[in-house]
């Protein structure tokens, strides 16, 4: 008997593991009038002479009580028991994530975390994607806000930084080994939807997503960002449990993992923030002080996290979420397109989770983070909308211009003021 676990409809299945395989039983199987086929059925041969299989399920019941029921499918990040919420991490029973702390303490622990992220604002903005995981499931479990998943995709070539970034974010919550957190692109479809499937306010990073494999990464980014699994049948045509996820995922890769050019994918664009040809270290000894650091110390802003949530009124998160999405809101204004309001909501997390860092003691530069959230928003508006914008560096020029243009009529109002103006073809040819 190796534990007894529990799924979200509270049914209760005892895990047995045998011959280095591990099967899941249900309670009602371990009847004495249904325990030897049961388990006949796993390959496990109980005999019924002088009532041997009554007495074997006797036991069984009396060992199922020396166990404490865990989560079948032991969800990292939040939960709701009984209507509490409570986090699933490196800080609970049993230990999900790994938890490390070879600093003398987690105060340290954030000096030297502090002084490996300081004026190097891009590598603060991913470790704020990662935890803003957090929040984002916080926000939803709790007040019901409208957010949902979405990705950081960081592209570029190699030597620039990439894969220290994800190390350092994963670390927030566990061990860059824990393939929980820190992943190669590998697997089936299916075994990476599972994965995902547990993560509930813990992000997942995946390295070189771009590596050559047999996943379809368009369908595979299509189901992340839908936060659920597709609808299966059992054999007896009834619904599968389905899994699903509220967290962000982070891709390092040479190239973009969906073209968000072509229209049909434009609403991808919603969902994963591209981050093109940026540097995430200072050197090649940064890269080695950052590796050092989260091989010995990790698992420690995650607890540190979910301990401030759990201790605040979730009301006034949401305000503050509020808040700060009509803010950037505002600072996009210049270059809205029709994908500006949905994306605000997830640049509205990202800076929300760094002045929540801030709070902690994580000193996080929240005007460099809000700046890369906009500029951002203005690469993928002028993608949205390409005529729009090409119009309006136009009028941009003519308006700085107009003195050495020929061919524009400028229409003034009673005030003197320019309402409208006429453009002849060849001005265009001029400017052109």
């Amino acid at each position: 008997m190796k534990d007894i676990v529990s799924d979200k409809k509270a049914n209760h299945y005892a895990e047995i593991e045998t011959e280095n395989r591990t099967f899941r039983i249900s309670f009602e199987s371990f009847l004495p009038q249904k325990i030897d086929m049961a388990l006949f059925n796993k390959g496990i041969a109980v005999s019924t002479e002088n009532n041997r299989h009554k007495v074997l399920s006797m036991h069984l019941k009396w060992l199922f009580s020396q166990f404490k029921v865990q989560d079948a499918k032991k969800i990292l990040g939040w939960k709701l028991n009984d209507n509490n919420l409570m986090w699933s991490g490196a800080n609970t029973e049993p230990k999900l994530l790994s938890y490390k702390l070879s600093l003398p303490s987690e105060n340290d622990y954030i000096n030297e975390l502090n002084r490996l992220m300081k004026n190097v604002e891009k590598l603060q903005f991913v470790v704020c994607s990662a935890t803003a995981s957090t929040l984002l499931a916080y926000l939803n479990i709790t007040e019901k806000v409208p957010v949902a998943s979405f990705g950081i995709s960081l592209i570029g070539t190699s030597s620039t930084g990439k894969t220290t970034a994800l190390q350092l974010a994963s670390s927030m919550y566990s061990s860059p080994d824990d393939e929980s957190v820190f992943s190669g692109f590998y697997g089936t479809q299916n075994a990476l939807t599972y994965m995902l499937g547990r993560h509930n306010g813990v992000p997942l990073c995946y390295d070189e997503s771009t590596i050559n494999n047999d996943i379809n990464k368009e369908n595979f980014i299509y189901t992340f960002v839908e936060g659920k699994d597709k609808l299966l049948l059992n054999q007896d045509s009834t619904l599968k449990e389905r899994n699903s996820w509220l967290c962000t995922c982070l891709f390092s890769s040479e190239t973009h993992l969906v073209d968000i050019s072509e229209n049909d994918n434009l609403g991808l664009g919603v969902r994963i923030i591209n981050l093109e040809n940026y540097t995430y270290t200072k050197n090649s000894l940064h890269v080695d002080e950052i590796k050092t650091f989260v091989g010995m110390n990790y698992g420690i802003v995650g607890n540190m996290l979910s301990y401030y949530f759990l201790n605040v009124d979730s009301k006034n998160i949401k305000a503050e979420y509020t808040a700060i999405k009509q803010d950037i809101s505002k600072n996009c204004e210049q270059t809205r397109c029709h994908l500006t309001d949905r994306l605000v909501l997830n640049y509205s997390l990202i800076i929300q989770t760094a002045e929540i860092l801030n709070k902690i003691g994580i000193f996080i530069d929240t005007e460099a983070i809000k700046n890369i959230c906009i500029e951002v928003h203005n690469k993928i508006s002028k993608t949205a909308e390409p005529a729009k914008n090409i119009i309006i560096k136009l009028f941009n020029y003519i308006t700085f211009e107009y003195k050495y243009v020929k061919g524009i009529k400028w229409t003034l109002n009673k005030d003197g003021i320019p309402e409208k103006v006429a453009i002849i073809e060849t001005t265009f040819l001029e400017i052109a």
